[in-house]
């Protein structure tokens, strides 16, 4: 997927219910999301790689060491694996208590207890200290998943998988997780594959993606230029993605300044993005294209992009424009009645309206 050294190599072929699972993946980011549709193997995936299910042919290697061989008759034991999984359900050990999960995570990186090394997570960062006493079947379904995600994170695995781990979890806790997953593998350097529906998810956390089609292909590649890409409702591919600096937010007015090539923004955020490197959402089916000098009011965001092309879209009446702004590239298809009224040509400035986008 990129030029980066596999510390991951995933070469396997397995049936599945409702297709034939086929895959060559290397996987060399920090962050890597899987997205698509039910039943195309996302999760399976992560059941081959962590160890509790086997592909009937193939090869999984991490670096040199390998895990699966089905012609070597090799399977590794998935204690040997190295690797977490926080799963979509929580699932902790329903006998021991909140304290007693995380004591049991931090055993199994050699440490006696949680609070060893990682008070701060456990009070500051996912607040979990007031539910140490109860156990799972006590806990609310977001707190399951904020108890089993630090269980992943102070394991100190060498790769954790992330099956939908923010499910059930409110805004603002979901917002304080993903900022926990990118810190602490950050600091800690960890790697982790993350499967979400959500391409918010994708877009704050992983540095590639690969997108699952039903007809058991894949599209792979910068989760940025993924996102872009056109698809076929089941790629996550309704947004155009920009990289923007935060400049402040606004609690009280329940908006953040961003800036990108220049242009300061004022985006709708009721919850204060984390870090200063933030990536801005544009939904595709809520942007309108304007002239640079129309006067345009009522529409969450505006910004200046410069023309770079413009290709005639085969088989339908429109036009596919391809824009820039700064360094980031990207596309958008306007009716050909809309094209005749924009400023179309190679270099001229256009601008893009656009309500409910989101930052993350």
């Amino acid at each position: 997927m990129s030029g980066r050294e596999a510390i991951l190599r995933v070469e396997v072929s397995h049936r599945l219910p409702q297709s034939q699972f086929d895959f060559d993946l290397a996987f060399a980011a920090r962050g890597t999301g899987l997205f698509g549709a039910n039943g195309v193997g996302k999760t399976t995936l992560l059941d081959f790689i962590s160890g509790v299910k086997h592909p009937e042919r193939g090869q999984i290697k991490s670096g040199q060491a390998i895990w699966f061989d089905s012609d070597q008759n090799c399977n590794l034991a998935q204690h040997k694996r190295r690797v977490a999984r926080v799963f979509q359900d929580g699932r902790l050990m329903p006998h021991l208590t909140v304290e007693q999960n995380l004591n049991f995570a931090a055993r199994g990186a050699g440490r006696s207890s949680v609070f060893s090394t990682d008070r701060a997570l456990i009070e500051e960062e996912l607040k979990l200290e007031h539910l140490f006493d109860q156990r799972p079947g006590q806990l609310s379904g977001g707190e399951k998943q904020r108890v089993a995600l630090a269980c992943a994170l102070i394991s100190e695995s060498r790769l954790i998988l992330l099956d939908e781990p923010f499910v059930g979890m409110d805004a603002v806790n979901r917002v304080r997780a993903i900022e926990l997953v990118r810190k602490l593998t950050r600091s800690r350097a960890q790697r982790f594959i993350l499967v979400s529906h959500d391409v918010r998810d994708l877009v704050a956390l992983c540095e590639e993606t690969v997108v699952f089609k039903e007809n058991g292909s894949v599209v792979s590649g910068d989760t940025g230029e993924v996102l872009t890409q056109s698809g076929d409702g089941h790629e996550p591919s309704g947004y155009i993605v920009l990289d923007a600096e935060l400049i402040h937010h606004d609690m009280q007015a329940g908006s953040s300044r961003l800036l990108i090539n220049g242009q300061y923004l004022d985006v709708a955020s009721s919850i204060a993005p984390q870090g200063s490197d933030v990536r801005l959402m544009l939904p595709r089916a809520e942007i309108m294209l304007v002239c640079p000098d129309a006067k345009v009011f009522g529409w969450g965001v505006n910004v200046r992009a410069l023309v770079q092309g413009a290709d005639v879209m085969s088989g339908t009446a429109g036009v596919g424009l391809n824009l820039t702004i700064g360094d980031q590239t990207f596309s958008i298809a306007v009716p050909a009645c809309a094209g005749s009224e924009l400023p179309i040509e190679i270099g001229s400035e256009i601008q893009l309206c656009c309500n409910n986008a989101m930052i993350v």
